[in-house]
This record gives C-alpha cells, structure tokens and sequence, in this order.
C-alpha cells in the first residue's frame, strides 16, 4: 500500500493511515514532501499565497501538500494508527520544465493553484507564477525546480490490532 502524497491531503489522516494499515498485505509506504523551506515548488507556492481567500489558506494548512511536513507531524500519525516505521529515507526529486511556460502551466492545472484562480483571476495566478517562476529559470530557459520528499516504510506496531 502505497500513499504517495496522499494522506496530508485527507480531514482525518490518522483513520486513513489505519485504513491503510488494514488493507495493507505487508507495509504501508508514506511519501510527503519534505524540506519545505528550500522546495522549488514550495517557494513558488508561496508567491501565490496573497492570492488565496483566508479560508483556502486555512484548509490548506489544515489538509494540503505539506501539512504532514513538520517535524514531528507524520511521526505522530504513523503511531497514532498502530503503525511502526520500518524504514525512512529522503529523496531528492527536482522538476524540469523546457520553459517557463510549461512550468506555469503545469502549476496553473495543479488543484491549490484552482483556488486562487477562483478568488483572484487567472491573469492574477498566471503572473504570479511567471515573477515566481523566474527565480529558478537559466540561461538556457529551463526552469529546474528542487524539492525532497521523505518516504516512510510502516508496519503494524505490536500493539495495533491485527
């Protein structure tokens, strides 16, 4: 069972790890981005956040792509469900675009990014990104974004029920 940017997503991840752990055959595999602060994706993010109504910002808090991402967080999640962690790595993963366009586009079809678009327009959301974006773009107009994720191998604890 794999969760692969998943259960930060969910109201109620400790009952969607359990659920995990219950249909799961051997291990439960958590992947959540990680090293926030220094993600491309993240950096990028954060120049839309004006863009955003305060109660998008609060779910996102509450239940977007890293809310399982602080110290701690997860951890207490995987516990909380009966699960023990087995294994634990972090992997970087950068995203390459041949142009900022492509990144732009890529960001404007992501969900979080749906939410601005409704409370601030497109043309908004779309230079944003591009003033964003231009942080990471080369020479050769390639933006290269860089980001990690940590991935987590569970098993049940000895004391969650079978």
């Amino acid at each position: 069972m794999t969760g692969f940017s998943t259960f930060q997503f969910t109201d109620d991840k400790v009952r969607a790890l359990i659920e995990a752990r219950r249909v799961a055959r051997r291990t439960v595999a958590v992947v959540i981005p990680t090293r926030v602060a220094e993600s491309g994706i993240a950096l990028v993010m954060a120049a839309l956040l004006p863009l955003f109504s305060a109660s998008a910002l609060d779910s996102l808090k509450r239940r977007g792509i890293n809310a399982l991402s602080e110290p701690g967080k997860l951890d207490d999640a995987l516990a909380s469900a009966g699960l023990l962690v087995l294994d634990d790595v972090e992997i970087e993963c950068p995203s390459v675009f041949d142009a900022p366009e492509s990144a732009i586009r890529a960001f404007l079809g992501a969900g979080p990014v749906t939410l601005a678009r409704q409370y601030a327009g497109e043309t908004a959301v779309a230079e944003a990104l591009h003033e964003a974006v231009r942080q990471f773009t080369g020479l050769d107009e390639r933006v290269t974004l860089r980001h990690w994720f940590r991935v987590v191998l569970a098993g049940p604890s000895a004391s969650s029920p079978a």
